[in-house]
Order: structure tokens, then C-alpha cells, then sequence
């Protein structure tokens, strides 16, 4: 019994031996972030005191046998089984910093997991990159150059609020560490998590998320947590190759992941749920849904219309959410919901009824413009005195073309019409609409045998002969004659034309 313990005990520390855990080496890119670095530090000499460290996000113990540190220029590092444990076993979570001297007293006081051969590699402040391979997979990458202005004695490092391998690539999610180091006066923070960078709590692009609330790109107002990752260079969407949704994974948009017909690019809004997509019905039993992916969550169809309330306070942008809002092809266009969804007959769409005082299409007023001239019916509170009419309306000219027998122009007289634009219609008493020169207010003129003033006389209280005046329509005696039945008639047209225009003068 004895013999079998002692066995029993030893397979149980061989199993929990480092070397005996069934680890596996990275699959893909991101598993492990750069994270700081310290190139060329101002404080102690390069080749004591620089130094990079790594970051295990993978969420699972990695081993590192095979895994290189490379850059451009054919610099290298190898890990391979020699390795200090703790480095080839690389466990969730954990930090390595990898530097060219280990005395801390020369080092500027900084603890190393691996030593490497400073002629091996080196890092310079004002360009230059760290490649981490693992054979001919690339698993993360940060170049900088000059314009990131890496600061003399500062690491630096990246913000705590960056988990991807694409975002740790951007300058602007890098600042300098603020944590102090004694004796030397280095700032970093190697083998900790590092501090926040100034711009984490801020809204730098405006896009309604900071880089502590997930945004890995504060630069760039389409890549948040909230948005599409994949597609075209638009407004709606990131450039290819990237994690436009800051989730880790690049282009993931583009799959259809539930098998339901649609990827996020195409406008599915969860597309971990094959029930919900753009062909999915919201119908009307509310469950906190956009089940139609229309960005509104419970826009029921209550009476079996056709159409849904797109009420404000259901709005919710969900994955759709940029800057530009609402989404063109996503998100429904609020105008565009049932006003009435109580009522079957009201819908955007239906027949609008006239002054009923009802939004029966719901475009946002009651039709009370029917005829489409621009102008309201009187009903309505209008001034349109004709709303079947189109050709009737204030402001056009009573009888444009012809004597039409309507009041064109609503001012309450039929067919007043001044062709001439001398001031006075024929209904008004101009004898001759046609001659501006012909009006009740000019005055007579001697010798042209016109009625110049439409009284029926012409040349009258001229000095002229007998054969130079008289009424309009006479012979040729001497003093005014009496007009022919026709004329007589016209006479009293223009009498009475004339009475009336000096009443309504009068009044």
C-alpha cells in the first residue's frame, strides 16, 4: 500500500510539474500584446537600460518555444526550450519584460523575465519596430517613427484600455508612463499594468465612447464598440483589415455567423441570434428585441396596418451607432412610423382625407392644400377660395388667358383683368385693355380720335372744329351725335364701368 502512495504521489507531481501541462503554442494574432518599452533611456546607457515587455491576453497558458522577437532589420530574438519557465510557459494574464542587462543596480532598478544580447537587438526612439512571430504568424507589431515623440527617461507604453493587436498599433493609443522608478528617475511600469494614458476618459473623436468605455481607436470617430467592424472606407463602416468594433477580431462583420442570411455589413444587428435580422418581424409581443434590426426595439404593429410607431425614446443605434445617425439603409427613418397605432386606417401611405383634421398618411399635418397651388383652403384657416382649383389662388392674375368667369386671383370680383397693366381692367372701365394710353384716369388728348379717357367722347373740350370731336361711334355733323344701338350700349358699359371705379375709389 505503502509502494502505491509513493507511485500515486509521484505521477501527481509529475502532472503538476510546469513542463507536464498540455499548453499549446499561439494560434493567432493578438494572443499577446506589446505593451511598454524603453528605448535609448536618458538615465543609464542603452545597452543597460532598455527593455520591452509582454502581455498574455490570449486567455490561456501559452508555450513559447519557437516564438521570435524580431524587427526589420534582421534583429532577433529566440525562445526556445532553454527558456526560464516562466517565459516558455506563458500564463493568462501574466507580463514578461524582456531587457539587455539584469543588474538592477545599473539598469535602472528594473526587474527582467529574459535577458537578451543587446548586439542582437536593439531599439531606437526616433523610428523603429517590434514584430512578435511565431513561426510565419504574425501575432503582434508596433513601428513608430519620429512624429510619436518618444520622451527621454519615459517608456512607452500603451493604454490599459487596449486588449487588440490592431489598436496597440496606433499612436494614439501610447503615451508616456507616469509611474516613477527610483533610483534613476525612469518613468515605466514593467511587470505591472500600466497606468492611464490623459485621453482615457475623453471623447477624443466624438463618437460617443472613450477609450476606458472600449474605444481602441480615439482618432478615428467610425471605430468603436459600438459599430460595424468590416465592409468599405465609408462612414459607416472601418477600412478592411481592421477591428473597426473593437472586439479583437478583425473584419468579423463580415461573416454571417448565425447562418440566418445576413452578416453585420448587410445590417444584421445580432448576429449571434438567426431570429433576428432585417427580414424578421418585430410582431406584437414586446420582448426588449430589434428583431428587425430597424434600430428601434418593440416598434410593434398594434393594429395590424402594416406599419410600427418609431417612437424616440424606443431608438437604439445598437451596432449601427457613428456619427452619422441615423445609419442609411439600417435604421428606420423615424418620418417614416405609424402616428396612430391604434388606428388601421392611419399609416404612412394611406389616402390623406381633406380637412378632417386627421394625419391620415401621416407626413405630419392634415391635407389642406388639395389642389396643390401652394395655398391653404379657407377651411383650413387658408386663403385659397378655390382648394379644387389649381389656377385659382391669391396672387395670379384674375383671368390670365381669357375671361374665364372665375375669381383667379380670390379677391372677390370675377374676371377683372387688366391686359395692359395701365391699372384698370375692362370691368373697371378701361374702353380699350389693350392700349395703356387708354384709361378712366388719363386725360383726353386733342386730335388723335381716341377716347383717351373712356367717357364715351372723343376730343372733347378740344379747340378743334365740329369735324374734330364727338361721341365715339358718330357721324360726321357738327356737335356730338347720338350713338348707334351698339354704341349706346357701349356707352353705358363704360358709364357704369367708370361709376363703379369711382366708388370703389371712394369707399
Amino acid at each position: 500500500m505503502a509502494a502505491r502512495s509513493r507511485w500515486l504521489l509521484a505521477a501527481l507531481s509529475c502532472l503538476l510539474s510546469a513542463n507536464a501541462y498540455a499548453v499549446d503554442p499561439p494560434a493567432k494574432a493578438g494572443e499577446i500584446l506589446i505593451t511598454e518599452l524603453l528605448a535609448e533611456p536618458k538615465q543609464v546607457a542603452d545597452y543597460y537600460g532598455e527593455w520591452f515587455e509582454l502581455v498574455n491576453v490570449s486567455g490561456r497558458t501559452l508555450d513559447l518555444n519557437g516564438v521570435s522577437i524580431r524587427d526589420k532589420d534582421g534583429e532577433e530574438i529566440q525562445i526556445s526550450t532553454s527558456a526560464p519557465t516562466n517565459v516558455r510557459y506563458f500564463a493568462a494574464g501574466d507580463r514578461l519584460v524582456f531587457g539587455v542587462w539584469s543588474d538592477t543596480n545599473v539598469n535602472g532598478n528594473i526587474n527582467l523575465d529574459l535577458v537578451y544580447d543587446f548586439t542582437n537587438f536593439k531599439l531606437d526612439k526616433t523610428g523603429d519596430e517590434i514584430y512578435v512571430y511565431y513561426g510565419a504568424l504574425l501575432i503582434d507589431a508596433v513601428v513608430w517613427d519620429s512624429t510619436w515623440g518618444l520622451t527621454d527617461g519615459y517608456a512607452t507604453q500603451l493604454s490599459p484600455t487596449v486588449t487588440s493587436e490592431w489598436a496597440n498599433g496606433l499612436d494614439v493609443n501610447w503615451c508616456d508612463a507616469s509611474t516613477f522608478i527610483s533610483p534613476k528617475g525612469i518613468y515605466g511600469t514593467p511587470g505591472a499594468e500600466n497606468t492611464a494614458c490623459p485621453g482615457d476618459g475623453v471623447d477624443t473623436d466624438g463618437d460617443g465612447f472613450t477609450p476606458s468605455e472600449g474605444d481602441c481607436d480615439d482618432g478615428d470617430a467610425y471605430v468603436n464598440v459600438g459599430t460595424v467592424d468590416g465592409g468599405d472606407a465609408s462612414e459607416r463602416f472601418g477600412a478592411l483589415d481592421d477591428d473597426a468594433d473593437c472586439d479583437g477580431v478583425r473584419d468579423d462583420g463580415l461573416t454571417d455567423d448565425d447562418g440566418d442570411g445576413w452578416t453585420e455589413t448587410e445590417g444584421d444587428c445580432d448576429d449571434e441570434d438567426e431570429f433576428v435580422g432585417p427580414t424578421s418581424a418585430e410582431g406584437r409581443v414586446a420582448n426588449a428585441i430589434d428583431d428587425d434590426c430597424d434600430c428601434y426595439i418593440d416598434d410593434l404593429d398594434l393594429d395590424g396596418d402594416g406599419a410600427t410607431e418609431l417612437a424616440a425614446d424606443r431608438y437604439d443605434p445598437g451596432i449601427f451607432s457613428t456619427v452619422s445617425d441615423p445609419i442609411e439603409g439600417f435604421c428606420a427613418d423615424p418620418a417614416l412610423g405609424d402616428c396612430d397605432d391604434a388606428d388601421d386606417t392611419i399609416f404612412p401611405g394611406a389616402t390623406e382625407i381633406p380637412y378632417d383634421q386627421i394625419d391620415n398618411d401621416c407626413d405630419g399635418a392634415d391635407l389642406c392644400d388639395a389642389d396643390g397651388d401652394g395655398h391653404d383652403a379657407l377651411i383650413c384657416s387658408g386663403d385659397d377660395c378655390d382648394d379644387e382649383d389649381a389656377e385659382v389662388h391669391p396672387g395670379l392674375p384674375d383671368a390670365d388667358a381669357e375671361i374665364d368667369g372665375k375669381d383667379n386671383d380670390c379677391d372677390g370680383v370675377i374676371d377683372v383683368y387688366d391686359q395692359d397693366s395701365d391699372g384698370f381692367g375692362m370691368y373697371e372701365g378701361d374702353c380699350d385693355d389693350l392700349n395703356p394710353e387708354v384709361s378712366p384716369d388719363v386725360a383726353e388728348l386733342c386730335g388723335d380720335t381716341l377716347d383717351n379717357n373712356c367717357d364715351g367722347l372723343y376730343n372733347e373740350d378740344c379747340a378743334e372744329d365740329a369735324l374734330g370731336g364727338g361721341a365715339k361711334g358718330s357721324s360726321l355733323l357738327c356737335g356730338p351725335a347720338l350713338p348707334a344701338a351698339g354704341g349706346l350700349a357701349w356707352a353705358l358699359a363704360a358709364a357704369f364701368g367708370l361709376a363703379r371705379r369711382r366708388r370703389q375709389e371712394t369707399r
